[in-house]
């Protein structure tokens, strides 16, 4: 009988200790959830100071598009006239596939390889010379900059070569390779706080003179003034470098080796 007594109060001293062992288990697990130590709060604090004091990198993007070779052969000026009104050229249907594309840039450049003056009659191949109503439509479809040293800059002349930068430049259009002056600086553009150089170059006027009154009219192409070029862009902070190159051969779908030399040539001197 008092065998079995002793066991009974062993076996309820035995309960009660798990019990109360867990429950300081637990009491202290709690408390040092509520209560974290001194020296994990000091050690939180210093990681939070240095935390704050390194600097947030701030990020720039800037989204540019590029489209090539705007050339209007006969049957595209027929159609804008047969579209337009009171003698007019009406466009709209030529761009409007890919106005909201070029609209969500920054920044668009394409290349317009033709003159545009209207003093003269609107004319294609071999001498181009598309009507002046197209620029508007050039602007409306979001394009910013047309660059315009290509093989056919001098269709129509010195004068039709001033006439299209006039033309364009009345149109909120900024025109880049070819020049009214001999400041022939590569063009400068600023968008959401980062600085585009661009500048654009010919392999030739299929064959039309340069006018000795005015070399600097367009951009020949000539490793010695793109180094210039780039070493101007430079000086200014510029950013990212661009350079339209108008060259390689007629119908040829892959590059030749000059194409390839002057390619590495821009690269190696840090155009992007």
């Amino acid at each position: 009988m008092k065998n079995k007594f002793l066991k009974r109060v062993l076996l309820i001293l035995l309960l009660v200790s798990c019990v109360l062992g867990a429950l300081y288990l637990f009491n202290n697990e709690t408390n040092k959830i509520k209560n974290p130590d001194k020296k994990s709060i000091s050690e939180t604090i210093i990681e939070t100071q240095q935390e704050s004091k390194e600097e947030v990198p701030i990020v720039k993007e800037v989204r540019i598009k590029a489209l090539g070779d705007i050339l209007y052969h006969g049957p595209l000026n027929q159609y804008g006239k047969y579209k337009g009104k009171d003698g007019s050229y009406d466009f709209t249907d030529h761009y409007a596939l890919i106005k909201d594309f070029l609209q969500d840039a920054d920044l668009t450049i394409a290349n317009l390889e033709s003159p545009i003056n209207p003093n003269r009659p609107v004319s294609s191949y071999p001498n181009f010379n598309p009507p002046a109503d197209l620029l508007k439509y050039l602007k409306d479809t979001g394009i910013d900059i047309l660059a315009t040293a290509n093989n056919h800059a001098l269709d129509k002349g010195i004068k039709g070569l001033n006439e299209t930068i006039k033309n364009a430049e009345s149109k909120d259009l900024k025109v880049v390779g070819t020049y009214l002056t001999d400041d022939t600086k590569p063009l400068i553009i600023e968008k959401n706080n980062i600085k585009i150089g661009i500048a654009a170059y010919t392999y030739g006027t299929n064959g039309i003179a340069i006018p000795k009154d005015a070399p600097y009219c367009i951009n020949i192409i000539d490793k010695e003034k793109m180094k210039s070029d780039i070493d101007y862009m430079n000086s200014e902070g510029v950013d990212f470098k661009i350079f339209c190159m108008h060259f390689g051969q007629e119908y040829q779908t892959t590059q030749n080796k000059s194409q390839e030399d002057l390619a590495n040539f821009l690269v190696d001197n840090g155009v992007d």
